[in-house]
């Protein structure tokens, strides 16, 4: 039930980090085109607009807006954009602080002149304290994009937005933890979540019968039957009815399925 859980966390951030995702890049993108005019417009001779480091860093927020809705609909480019701008930006936001950090840090131990001693000693806090602060700021922009970097990475998000035909689960079939109920209706992509979670491919209900099994008696996909393979389900394990999922596979007369699960069995 843990990793059940686990599962429905990720699906319920999916949406939500999306979303976020693109409302940032959005307004940087919008943000980025009016400050780029508003110093176009204060130039006496007007130069070309916008120049080079300021268009791609425009079109990569919009890029990150555009992933950012599609990592919410579930597109595995969605995914890998999404994480390329929690690195670039989180990330540079980070490098940017500290690099702020330090120069303000090593400006408060210079002397100035024009200055009396107890201004220089004034001067000294505030800098030393501005610098404290973007410190713990790059402290905790860095936790954060290494946070979301790596669930990003997970196994679980992986599974969740991998291309396939299948569509994705409902709300209501999403709110059963069964690995075999998901093989049932031919959710592949709840499949995979509850499967990445450490859930066990080869679960029994009270007649014997596994995942597989009910792929089989309901004429499941290829896909689906694959899948449980690679996680360790038995086209030749028995139910308590002495059938197998490819007993019953040869019985339906799938063709594709029951290729699928000779491979495995080795019967030909």
């Amino acid at each position: 039930m843990d990793d059940w859980k686990g599962a429905q966390s990720t699906v319920r951030l999916v949406r939500p980090v999306g979303y976020i995702a693109a409302l940032v890049g959005a307004l940087g993108g919008v943000g980025g085109l009016v400050i780029t005019w508003l110093q176009n417009q204060s130039r006496m001779t007007p130069g070309p607009w916008p120049n080079a480091p300021t268009t791609i860093t425009v079109v990569a927020f919009f890029v990150a807006a555009v992933g950012g809705v599609a990592f919410a609909r579930r597109h595995e480019w969605g995914r890998i954009a999404v994480l390329l701008f929690a690195i670039l930006f989180l990330g540079g936001q980070a490098v940017s602080a500290l690099g702020f950090a330090v120069s303000t840090l090593t400006a408060g131990y210079r002397l100035q002149e024009n200055l009396t001693q107890l201004q220089q000693i004034g001067s000294w806090v505030f800098r030393s304290f501005a610098a404290l602060t973007s410190l713990a700021m790059a402290a905790a922009l860095a936790w954060v994009t290494v946070l979301l970097v790596r669930w990003l990475l997970s196994e679980e998000v992986v599974a969740l937005c991998r291309d396939d035909d299948t569509p994705a689960a409902t709300e209501q079939e999403a709110l059963n933890p069964s690995v075999i109920d998901a093989a049932r209706v031919g959710d592949l992509v709840t499949l995979r979540l509850l499967l990445a979670g450490g859930m066990d491919a080869e679960s029994l209900d009270q007649r014997g019968r596994s995942a597989l099994h009910w792929v089989a008696l309901s004429g499941g996909t290829p896909q689906i039957a694959r899948t449980l393979i690679e996680h360790g389900a038995s086209p030749g394990r028995a139910d308590k009815s002495g059938h197998t999922a490819l007993d019953y596979a040869e019985e339906s007369g799938a063709k594709p399925l029951i290729e699928v699960m000779r491979t495995v069995d080795g019967r030909r």
